[in-house]
């Protein structure tokens, strides 16, 4: 009888005992194991564990709690993971920043490649002790400041809504979203702005910057049939900023599109071509659509950078760079930003050789906020004393350094009775609308984030920040805490330093 198979094997479909010894006929048996349990290997070319259905536990279930898509799969022997379980382990994995890498010089870089391999510099989890030195420094000196005091009523506005607004329709639809007053930086700026100049405009977060080069941009759209390219550091800030665009312009002809990564790429091409007044986006995606041909930057008559600093931190230089070099000659060019660093500086002088600088000279962002420390001597207690805490917490964003860690953290708060919720770059871009819509409709009391929460995130009534851990910068820290104490308001900022 012809045993022959009517296919060409591969040569991946083979098991063997271990991925290191030599191939022979020894190590092709099917009941060998090794320390991955019983691999096959097939014609995908890729190992995938041999799991007994029968055998499997409650344990081995993937966890998917609240609105997460948080999931991990366990084998049959792995015992269920907690905060409360082998004391060493969770040590080593929640206290990254304790265990910096290397120097990332050529030819000492870790895993199995070697060789001349750079190693990636210091992430969010990581960093080196001079570093969290640094910050430690920084937060114990803003610890010992004066108590914060709550700026008055008359010190946030300067003037009547109707002093500012032409246009009737935008004017009604202000005051239905309960805009009655200008702030300081919207009675600098707008005069300016009509006056078709460019500016620099450095204001603290939560100052009504937004709303200061809108209502300019919205009345010259209606009267010119103008198009203006808002670029923003991340999506949830380019979703905020559309939702504004739509709240001034209601029952108006004007049309605006929000281009940002992690949504359907045709619906966004789709909507370009209809030509809408405003585009809202970060600068990866409108780029990416720019190389397609579906954004021509020529087109636009205004360009905003809001959030300047950050998006230069986060590394688009390169990106806003090319973008700002295809403008037209009489483009009218806004920066928007909470800090004048060097970087933002530099990038202004290249682009626009006259501007005007519109400075609102207001208390500092931790000036507002009332600073404190708790320090922990293990991890065990540093649970006990997060507990302790947002048993005090009315609404509460804790930042955390990695996705893993803030997915581990939500599921323990979860099952100690906590309303939380996990936010970070995993996460589909449908999936963190969903729970940034839920968190400010108060269907949890609690954010657990990493940094993509922590610059241009406009959340009403978080009275307390909560450093789980220490920031990686200054900057990430002023950034963090500055997401209570808004508009004038007096918050309450924690950070965790173990002792």
């Amino acid at each position: 009888m012809n045993n022959k198979r009517n296919f060409k094997r591969s040569r991946f479909d083979r098991t063997y005992k271990d991925s290191s010894a030599p191939r022979n006929s020894s190590s092709n048996k099917r009941d060998s194991t090794n320390y991955l349990g019983d691999v096959t290997y097939s014609s995908s070319r890729r190992a995938k564990p041999a799991f007994d259905k029968k055998s499997r536990g409650s344990d081995s279930r993937p966890y998917r709690g609240g609105t997460s898509s948080y999931a991990v799969n366990r084998s049959e022997n792995t015992q269920k993971e907690s905060f409360n379980s082998n004391p060493s382990r969770i040590d080593r994995s929640l206290n990254r920043d304790r265990y910096p890498r290397s120097n990332g010089r050529f030819g000492e870089s870790r895993g199995r490649f070697g060789g001349n391999r750079p190693v990636r510099p210091y992430g969010r989890g990581r960093m080196d002790n001079k570093n969290l030195d640094e910050i430690i420094r920084f937060i114990k000196s803003s610890v010992n400041k004066p108590k914060a005091i709550e700026v008055k009523e008359e010190e946030k506005f300067v003037g009547e809504i109707q002093d500012v607004v032409t246009e009737k329709a935008l004017l009604k639809n202000l005051l239905n979203k309960g805009f009655t007053k200008t702030t300081p930086i919207q009675a600098k700026a707008i005069p300016v702005i009509r006056e078709g100049k460019d500016i620099l405009g450095l204001a603290n977060t939560g100052t009504g910057k937004t709303a200061a080069y809108l209502i300019p941009l919205i009345e010259e759209t209606l009267k010119k049939r103008t198009k203006t390219l808002i670029l923003v550091p991340t999506r949830e800030l380019a979703i905020q900023i559309k939702n504004e665009i739509y709240l001034f312009t209601k029952d108006m002809p004007i049309r605006s599109e929000i281009i940002i990564g992690g949504a359907d790429m045709y619906r966004q091409i789709q909507n370009l071509r209809r030509n809408p007044d405003f585009v809202v986006g970060t600068p990866g995606r409108i780029k990416d659509q720019k190389q397609r041909g579906n954004i021509v930057i020529s087109n636009y008559d205004n360009i905003v950078l809001d959030e300047a600093d950050r998006m230069l931190d986060m590394g688009f230089i390169t990106e806003i760079k090319d973008l700002l070099k295809e403008r037209k000659a009489d483009v009218q060019s806004l920066f928007f930003s909470a800090t004048m660093d060097k970087k933002v500086a530099l990038l202004i002088n290249e682009f626009c050789k006259a501007y005007s600088t519109i400075e609102i000279s207001q208390q500092k962002v931790t000036d507002l906020i009332d600073q404190k420390i708790v320090t922990f001597k293990d991890d065990e207690a540093k649970m006990e004393k997060v507990e302790e805490l947002l048993g005090n917490f009315d609404k509460s964003i804790i930042f955390v350094n990695t996705k893993h860690r803030a997915d581990k953290l939500m599921k323990h708060l979860n099952e100690k009775g906590f309303r939380t919720d996990a936010l970070h770059g995993d996460k589909s871009q449908n999936l963190r609308q969903r729970i940034m819509r839920n968190y400010k409709d108060n269907r949890f009391d609690h954010l657990i984030a990493t940094d993509v929460a922590a610059r241009g995130i406009d959340v009403k009534d978080v009275s307390h920040v909560l450093n789980y851990d220490v920031p990686a910068t200054v900057e990430d820290y002023i950034h963090r805490v500055g997401r209570t104490g808004r508009a004038g308001k007096v918050g309450i900022a924690v950070t965790l330093i173990r002792e």
